[in-house]
């Protein structure tokens, strides 16, 4: 599909179809779980199409998940993941960020599905940065959209954050929420340990500084909009 896809960009560099072609194939890898190339897919897309929601939302994700305190492009990649999630909400709000045909009684669906993506990759990218209460701010909203699959990953990172804020009553709402809507996903047993962890400090809190949260789940990338 790859090898197709850019035969078909170079000899129509100028079709509408390129960035489609490069969605699907994004999506693919995606549903494939490999992020490199969901990434450079991604960034193709964008390429043909800089304002197509889903590749904005899905580089978005990628990027933000899969960046470590210790990367040392963190910053560069970071502000790429935030500038994407941005761009994605101000262009959902118009109607140019819904595609032409799609059915009326799923449009608010579809926002809220792209809307919980992108404020998801923006917490996530404030975690990454260590700023927790902007994180917090982002991912309440990532996890408060409704008519939609809640994206455990979300809950974990707002876990998470709330357990680095030191409010773990809060933080423990959250890991049950977690654990809820994680059933057979991989991070429900992050979510379990985590529920487990803030359940002690909600009963006991420490005296000194909060402690440091448990070790995040592997980097998924977040579900993306069917």
């Amino acid at each position: 599909m790859e090898q197709a896809a850019n035969a078909f960009a170079q000899q129509y560099p100028n079709s509408e179809l390129k960035a489609a072609m490069y969605q699907n194939l994004m999506l693919q890898y995606q549903n494939a779980n490999n992020g490199d190339k969901t990434l450079e897919i991604g960034r193709k897309t964008l390429g043909a199409d800089p304002d197509n929601v889903v590749a904005l939302v899905t580089v978005a994700s990628v990027l933000a998940n899969r960046t470590r305190e210790s990367d040392l492009d963190k910053e560069e990649r970071i502000n790429e993941a935030k500038k994407d999630a941005n761009r994605a909400i101000q262009i959902i709000g118009t109607p140019e960020g819904i595609p032409a045909g799609y059915p009326p009684d799923k449009v608010e669906a579809y926002k809220n599905t792209i809307l919980a993506m992108a404020y998801g990759s923006l917490g996530q990218a404030e975690f990454v940065n260590n700023n927790f209460p902007a994180a917090e701010e982002s991912l309440r909203k990532a996890t408060s959209f409704s008519g939609i699959q809640p994206d455990p990953i979300s809950w974990f990172q707002l876990t998470l954050t709330l357990d680095r804020e030191g409010k773990y009553p809060d933080a423990l709402a959250a890991a049950n929420k977690c654990i809820e809507v994680s059933a057979g996903h991989p991070v429900n047993p992050y979510c379990t340990q985590e529920r487990d962890r803030v359940q002690k400090l909600a009963a006991n809190p420490p005296a000194a500084k909060p402690a440091t949260a448990a070790p995040g789940a592997p980097a998924t990338p977040a579900a993306t909009p069917k």
